[in-house]
Order: structure tokens, then sequence, then C-alpha cells
């Protein structure tokens, strides 16, 4: 199994060297389709919770989200958002991210974009991608006979420590209906592949949150008078560097296309699969009155809980 995912990500990543890569999403298929113009979209979205890879917080992360984007007549395109954390512990911008990239399409049924983005999360921010740094990904939607759409990418993600690398690929059909066709559902499946690094970045930083504040040391120090004590905690994640199949997801989205106007939904089942098995060291260290130091490690074994998650994410967007 490892082997055919192997030749799979290396096939794809070879075709989209010689051919093109698009984002895959309807909403931002129509910047290709709607003609070689320049134009700017003001968007404003409410995602329900931040989920990534199939993984959430204990605690539900939901954003509102105001976007603007420009996108070039030439293919080059450009974003700004701005997300609200509205939930019941903490209300704050959690996260700012900006990314640019270039779209294009070489066939009437072939489309691609590369691009690059940048997310700057709020030190408290307890999302599960708040320890990303960084994002290169190129992707790319292929339709076959009309029918079917073939959509897949590949990046790097950029964290603190080691960087994950990650692809993923699924299929989709887009139905059009309505007097001016300006109705459209998108049934879609995707499987996505990932290392996570990010992830054991992301609970070695969270066990130092809350939520609504980030403790100030990562180390428990207490003073009795004749001895210092001080406790370390750390999470390391067995295989982190392993690419694996993390979740797969099946989607519905409906857009409505009202000229300038446009509304979508687009409600999600993510199924994870393959939890992670962590490693929790924990060392204490005591400074006796007398400056003797000694130290005790001793080291847990568990594995990650997971299960399936429900989010939608829905809003609106206007064209200028």
């Amino acid at each position: 199994m490892q082997k055919l995912l192997s030749v799979t990500l290396i096939a794809v990543l070879c075709y989209l060297h010689t051919t093109a890569q698009v984002d895959t999403t309807a909403a931002n298929a129509d910047t290709i389709q709607s003609g070689r113009h320049s134009y700017f979209k003001a968007r404003l979205s409410y995602l329900s919770n931040s989920v990534y890879n199939g993984r959430k917080d204990s605690l539900q992360v939901p954003y509102l989200t105001p976007t603007l984007e420009y996108f070039d007549k030439s293919g080059l395109f450009a974003k700004a958002s701005i997300s609200y954390l509205v939930s019941n512990y903490a209300q704050r911008i959690d996260l700012y991210q900006l990314e640019a990239g270039y779209q294009f399409e070489l066939l009437d049924n072939f489309s691609g974009s590369i691009s690059g983005s940048k997310p700057f999360y709020n030190s408290s921010s307890v999302s599960v991608r708040s320890q990303t740094k960084g994002e290169l990904d190129a992707d790319f939607s292929w339709t076959i006979a009309h029918a079917v759409s073939f959509n897949g990418g590949a990046g790097y993600i950029f964290t603190p420590g080691l960087g994950d690398k990650f692809f993923n690929t699924g299929l989709s059909h887009e139905f059009v209906f309505g007097k001016n066709k300006q109705w459209s559902i998108e049934p879609a499946v995707t499987a996505n592949f990932s290392t996570r690094n990010y992830y054991e970045q992301y609970k070695n930083n969270r066990r130092l949150k809350t939520g609504k504040i980030k403790k100030r040391q990562d180390s428990t120090v207490i003073n009795t008078g004749n001895q210092t004590v001080v406790v370390t905690t750390t999470i390391t994640t067995l295989n982190a560097n392993k690419l694996q199949m993390l979740d797969s997801e099946v989607s519905l989205s409906a857009y409505y296309d009202a000229g300038k106007w446009s509304f979508f939904a687009t409600p999600t089942l993510a199924i994870p699969t393959n939890p992670a098995t962590y490693i929790t060291n924990i060392t204490t260290s005591r400074t006796l009155a007398n400056n003797t130091i000694t130290h005790d490690s001793r080291s847990e074994t568990s594995t990650e809980k997971i299960g399936n998650v429900f989010y939608m994410e829905a809003g609106v967007s206007y064209r200028f």
C-alpha cells in the first residue's frame, strides 16, 4: 500500500509539473472561468469549527472571517483575511492570513494554481494549525468527459521544527440548474495524506493554553524553601515524519450566483484515520539548598483519540 501511495504521489507531481494545478473549490474556480479581466472580491464567511485532517481541538474554534481578494487578468491573485474567534470562552482576532499565487487554465477541462500563504495566529489560539508558519501548495482540477472532476494537490507546511509534506486527491461533480443556471451543488469525496510534525508542535504548545490565555512558562517551578523543583513535560509523536492518510472527507457544496453577489454553504464530514501514538516525557529536576541537583524522568505512552467530525462553512461574496 505504501509503495502504491508513493507511486501515485510521484505520478501526480510529475503531471502537475508538466501541465497545471488549481484551487479545486468552485468558489475560486469562477475566477478563471469568468474571463480575462481584473477584479476585487470581498467575502464574509462563517466556519463552525477549525478542523484539519480530521483533527480538532477539545474546544470548538468557530471563525467569522472577512476576506479581501484581488484577481488580476494575468492569473496572479492575492488575498488577505482576518479570522475572528466567536466562541463562548473567548472573542478575539485569532488569525491574520496573507496569500498570493498564480492560477491558470490550460484546457477547457484542466486548470491549476500554485500559491503561498503566511498565517499569523494569536499566541493563545488552540486551533490545530496554530503552530504552522507558512504553506506552499499546488492544486489541480481535471474534468473527465464532463462527468466527474479529478482533484488533487500537494504542498509543504512550515512549522517551528520539521516541516510537513502533504498531498490530497478526490472526486467531485458539479450539478448546475435554475433558469439562468445560477444554482449549483457539488458533492465531493477527498482523501488527505500528510506527515504530522505540525500536530506534534500543536500538542506541545496546547498544554500551555486555556483558550483564553497562554501560560508564561512551559515548566512548573515549585519552591519549598529547602529545595526548588522544576517539572518539564515534552510530547513526542512516533513516526511524525511518516506520510500517512490522515482522513477522508465527504462534502456537499451549494452555490447561488446572483451576478456580483454570490452565496455558498459547504457542510463536511471528516473521517479521521491512523491515530497517532504519543510519548509524554516528564522530567523532574530538584535543586537542594547545598546546590546539589538531581534529575528524575518517566515516560507515558498514549494513543490519539479520534472520531468523525462534522463542520460547516457558509458565506457571501461581492465582486467589484
